[in-house]
């Protein structure tokens, strides 16, 4: 038995809870658990419970073992000085306390203890794998909604830090969103970094010019140090040289990747079209804010990469003519990842409950993903049928499966309290 378990069975009352008894014998009642403290002090605060006819306010302090309320040092300490009851999994010495003691070991469930033991020592990475057919749906579409919520609050505190409204930092970071989103797993890291030192301020100032623009991101990523023979990669190595020594600017330390890529995503093309994007739009913050629906976005990022890139993945190599736009899988990363976002921390900060709505609609009528993650769960009993679901599994997995966070999972939850 573990204390953390003990707490959980406690808070929820996963036990037998009819003519319960102290360790001396007398009749207890609990009308309220208390509130759970992760702070010092007892484990739950606040509690109502009855003793014999007597009914009790106060504390309650959860231990696996009696004795260790003296090995604790509780005695003595004011934090405790409320305590009314004192629950422990196993009474191994009699303390003589003021208070009552409840022994929780022969009124648990076994089939509890073993439900959650087999989620502990699970190989599978999703613990409760062999169970999930014995959860009901509601449960399943609840703790996805509970997900999503979590996923959008963390991503949005990441982001814009959901303490007020600054137009010139957000703008600064829907920047650097959209770079890192635009870059992919391979380069998001290295666009993210470029777009740091470049703010978009400085590029406001050259966003007239496409060219001038493209400049700046290439030269910044390390992409204009050849010796090139062709006038247009000259002119932007040219034109990097000259808006360098005017902003006082320097390559970032972290180079970009073309390994493994497909090609329609080379960190070339998609500074070229990151380029556009920027010379097209004078706001992306203002512009992410007041889009309607997803048609709009869909066109709103549907640019392509420079003319020179029609017949080019890479610099002075040619290849067959096609027009290099950002793709619907692209567009969609994009939209996920920093459109819905915007929208969420924006009503957040606002208090505005349609703008996170309108977040959440949006992850709902946008297809899923598909990743690793995704891999994971598709043959598992949980429809994954838009992006809301795959956001909602990736942080399911990522925050609370792969630690084995059952206890703190409305699923694990279900499971456990079945058992009770």
């Amino acid at each position: 038995m573990q204390e953390k378990l003990l707490q959980y069975i406690w808070r929820f009352q996963l036990f037998q809870s009819r003519q319960l008894h102290s360790v001396c014998g007398q009749c207890l009642n609990i009308f309220y658990p208390g509130l759970w403290n992760n702070n010092q002090g007892p484990d739950f605060l606040n509690a109502a419970i009855s003793i014999g006819k007597i009914r009790w306010a106060g504390h309650v302090e959860v231990h696996v073992l009696s004795s260790e309320w003296r090995k604790h040092q509780h005695d003595g300490d004011p934090h405790y000085n409320n305590v009314v009851l004192h629950v422990v999994w196993e009474h191994d010495v009699e303390l003589n306390l003021p208070f009552p003691t409840l022994e929780l070991r022969n009124v648990v469930p076994k089939i509890l203890l073993e439900k959650y033991d087999s989620m502990m020592k699970a190989e599978y990475s999703i613990p409760c794998k062999p169970l999930l057919a014995n959860v009901n749906n509601i449960i399943i579409e609840k703790c996805k909604e509970n997900m999503v919520i979590e996923r959008l609050h963390s991503k949005a505190k990441q982001q814009f830090g959901l303490k007020d409204f600054n137009e010139k930092n957000w703008e600064e970071q829907v920047w650097q969103s959209l770079a890192y989103s635009l870059g992919g797993k391979v380069n998001g890291i290295a666009f993210q970094m470029m777009a740091e030192k470049i703010p978009f301020q400085m590029l406001k100032q050259v966003s007239s010019n496409r060219e001038d623009t493209e400049a700046l991101l290439f030269g910044c990523c390390g992409l204009l140090n050849s010796d090139f023979l062709g006038d247009y990669p000259r002119n932007l190595k040219s034109t990097y040289i000259n808006l360098s020594h005017q902003f006082g600017l320097t390559q970032q330390t972290m180079g970009v990747g073309f390994l493994r890529m497909r090609p329609a995503g080379f960190p070339t093309l998609r500074l070229s079209q990151l380029a556009q994007l920027v010379f097209e739009k004078q706001s992306l913050l203002n512009c992410i804010l007041n889009s309607e629906n997803l048609a709009e976005l869909y066109t709103y990022f549907d640019v392509k990469a420079a003319d020179y890139w029609n017949d080019h993945y890479v610099f002075e190599v040619t290849s067959t003519f096609r027009e290099k736009r950002i793709g619907e899988s692209a567009i969609r990363n994009i939209i996920i990842n920093v459109v819905v976002v915007l929208n969420y921390a924006y009503g957040y900060i606002t208090h505005s409950e349609a703008l996170k709505q309108k977040a959440i609609d949006w992850l709902l009528k946008l297809q899923p993903e598909k990743n690793n993650i995704t891999e994971i769960f598709k043959d598992l009993p949980i429809s994954l049928q838009s992006a809301y679901d795959t956001q909602a599994v990736a942080h399911l997995y990522s925050g609370y499966c792969l630690h084995k966070k059952c206890m703190q999972c409305s699923i694990g939850y279900a499971l456990l309290r079945n058992a009770s």
